[in-house]
């Protein structure tokens, strides 16, 4: 795998304008793309790939979205795709601020992955501080590549869990629009 190919995701976040309806400076969608909105979490768009599962759920403080290849609603889970968790009022939850949690998360995932690569501290000062990397597992269905990012809002108090996930084998040619919809989605700072 090269890692030095993914280099360009330090700038994967861009915010919002609230009060519009598509945010200002949201670009046309790719060739093969379609943005989506939404719903539970006001201002957050989405790059969905043509033919792929866009779905949102809220429990507990937590909502979720899901940008799937195979549809999650039929089988209850899937090899690839893309997943958002916000969890309003984390410290609560966690005992710690949402950005110390987003740290140790991610030492967390470092102990117990088979392997991670390319770890990173993202910032979006003020409103957003956290960590990336990539990681390997063994997944039911074989070896499995993630791109985990941790994100914490402490003025807001949430916490965000965002995964691209994709078999070993797909990985390379799944991950081109994994990053697409990585670099490209749009979070309102407020939230």
């Amino acid at each position: 795998m090269k890692t030095g190919a993914f280099a360009t995701l330090v700038a994967m976040l861009f915010l919002s304008t609230p009060g519009f309806t598509q945010p200002e400076g949201l670009r046309e969608a790719p060739p093969g793309f379609t943005w989506k909105a939404c719903e539970k979490l006001q201002e957050f768009w989405f790059l969905v790939p043509d033919g792929w599962f866009f779905k949102e759920e809220e429990r507990e403080g937590t909502v979720a979205v899901f940008i799937t290849k195979e549809p999650i609603e039929r089988e209850g889970w899937y090899r690839t795709g893309f997943s958002v968790n916000a969890i309003q009022q984390s410290a609560a939850k966690t005992g710690v601020a949402p950005s110390s949690y987003a740290q140790l998360f991610m030492e967390k995932l470092a102990a117990t992955a088979e392997k991670t690569w390319g770890f990173r501290r993202l910032g979006y000062e003020p409103y957003l501080k956290g960590y990336g990397t990539f990681s390997k597992a063994t997944a039911p269905f074989g070896p499995l590549i993630q791109y985990t990012i941790a994100l914490g809002n402490d003025t807001t108090g949430t916490f965000y869990l965002m995964i691209f996930e994709s078999p070993e084998q797909s990985w390379e040619e799944e991950f081109k629009r994994g990053s697409e919809i990585i670099e490209q989605m749009g979070l309102d700072a407020a939230f």
